[in-house]
């Protein structure tokens, strides 16, 4: 039988047709499932026995179903069929970012709200909402081939840009995250760091900040469960940035500090540096990476303000 080039028309038309439809049915299905799921995450009893939440893990598995549908239907790679296609992943990025979004305002939730132990200013409930964050962007990189996009080729640039697109977006809602995260342990960082201040002159800076070691030990400890290395070690950095702004408060909140004091801030800050290069995080944190933070340089400018040892500077620069 010869099948006409209207008839073959009318079909596609029908098949594009129900194709719209079933991406409209499942954005509506994803949508209600992650504000549902967002609720059991908040409520969950025990989320720190596992590195990802339940309620996350099945975001990632509808949108991997949903991925894995679209493959079985086989739709013809056609022109046709290409706004379709541009549309679902269009949908499925807009969800990911969607609950990255409300996974970060949960942190934010907790970091506001909740109380903590002396020695923790970070919760396992904060890491494992951070690395469903994490898990989410592993899985938007990862549409590309679970849908085989590089069949698309009519589609290629668009596709790509969307991804990318996609994935700066939840970065930025991870650093905002992680940035909260060091926000929260700012106070017991200064309570810690302005002891200089009150200790006597021939206390040393390792024994002074001994608290602040432990302090750190213990919530870098548990930061350390994290998926996420990359994120792990900006985190670590950003405390050194926090510690370095505290040094130039002792400082600057008490210019009549004997020369003594001076000295024994630049010890501080010599100990610390040494302790997040050999300590803290798989494998330390290396020496640019402290020694480039804008903090770091301003702790040394303003000890320099104040006249310390010429020799003292030579090293810490």
């Amino acid at each position: 039988a010869v099948v006409s080039t209207q008839s073959t028309g009318i079909f596609q038309s029908h098949f594009s047709e129900l194709l719209k439809k079933w991406c409209q049915i499942n954005q509506t299905k994803l949508s209600s499932h992650a504000e549902k799921l967002i609720i059991m995450e908040k409520i969950q009893s025990d989320p720190a026995i596992e590195e990802s939440s339940h309620s996350t893990r099945e975001i990632v598995r509808g949108v991997k179903n949903i991925c894995k549908c679209w493959l079985d239907i086989n739709a013809p790679i056609c022109t046709q069929n290409a706004p379709i296609f541009i549309s679902l992943v269009s949908m499925l990025t807009n969800q990911l970012l969607s609950f990255t979004c409300q996974l970060r305002n949960l942190v934010e939730e907790m970091r506001f709200h909740a109380t903590y132990d002396l020695q923790f200013d970070i919760q396992d409930e904060m890491l494992v909402a951070f690395n469903n964050m994490n898990l989410l962007r592993q899985v938007n990189i990862g549409l590309e081939s679970e849908l085989n996009m590089s069949l698309w080729t009519c589609s290629q640039e668009k596709l790509k840009e969307m991804l990318a697109t996609n994935d700066v977006a939840m970065e930025e809602e991870v650093i905002a995250c992680s940035e909260g995260l060091v926000d929260k342990m700012e106070p017991s960082i200064e309570k810690y760091v302005f002891e200089l201040r009150k200790a006597n002159p021939d206390v040393s800076a390792s024994q002074v900040l001994g608290a602040l070691l432990d302090y750190l030990d213990n919530n870098i400890t548990l930061i350390s469960r994290m998926q996420d290395r990359g994120t792990l070690s900006n985190i670590i950095v950003n405390i050194w940035g926090k510690i370095c702004n505290k040094l130039k408060d002792v400082v600057e909140t008490k210019p009549e500090l004997e020369p003594e004091h001076y000295n024994r801030v630049g010890d501080s800050l010599k100990f610390m540096k040494h302790h997040f290069q050999n300590n803290l995080g798989d494998n330390g944190i290396s020496e640019d990476r402290l020694i480039n933070r804008p903090e770091f340089s301003e702790i040394v400018d303003t000890m320099e303000l104040q006249q310390m040892e010429t020799d003292d500077l030579i090293i810490l620069h």
